[in-house]
């Protein structure tokens, strides 16, 4: 498998998004579902090129190290699904997270081990987050639209 798998599982998942943006009715339909198998697969192959080393220390990181790596997924919390899909985010190593109520389903332990990952997290969070506490946690920089306008703050205490 190795590299040329991932080479042609990404030109497959390539080919498709361009067949997608013309496409319509049930072509359409029909290349979404095969996209969404190829996009499936890329990812798996994409998990499967990542080593046992690097996956350890984020599990541990995100408080998921005393998981077994055979528990299945359906078995776990929804906070422990929460900081799984962080993990797995992570181990990609992004330039930029968006992140959508990221604290929801996460017990007081969760959160921080969750603000320790953002603060250690070298790219960019865009997040839309309601609880300002956690926000101050990690945040450098805050966007916050209120009342329809987009407003800037320099001291997070102002939050």
């Amino acid at each position: 498998m190795g590299e040329a798998a991932l080479e042609t599982a990404a030109a497959r998942v390539a080919q498709l998004a361009m067949a997608l943006a013309t496409a319509g009715g049930a072509e359409q339909a029909r290349l979404m579902e095969s996209y969404s198998e190829a996009l499936a697969e890329l990812e798996a192959l994409t998990e499967a090129q990542i080593p046992l080393h690097e996956v350890e220390p984020v599990l541990a990181g995100l408080g998921l190290g005393d998981v077994s790596l055979d528990t299945p997924v359906a078995s776990l919390s929804g906070g422990q699904k929460t900081r799984l899909g962080l993990v797995r985010l992570l181990l990609h190593r992004p330039q930029i997270l968006l992140l959508d109520e990221p604290t929801n389903h996460l017990d007081i332990p969760s959160r921080a081990k969750f603000e320790q990952a953002m603060r250690a997290f070298e790219g960019t969070v865009l997040a839309a987050v309601h609880d300002r506490y956690f926000i101050r946690g990690f945040a450098t920089r805050v966007w916050a639209i209120h009342d329809g306008t987009l407003r800037y703050y320099l001291d997070l205490e102002e939050l």
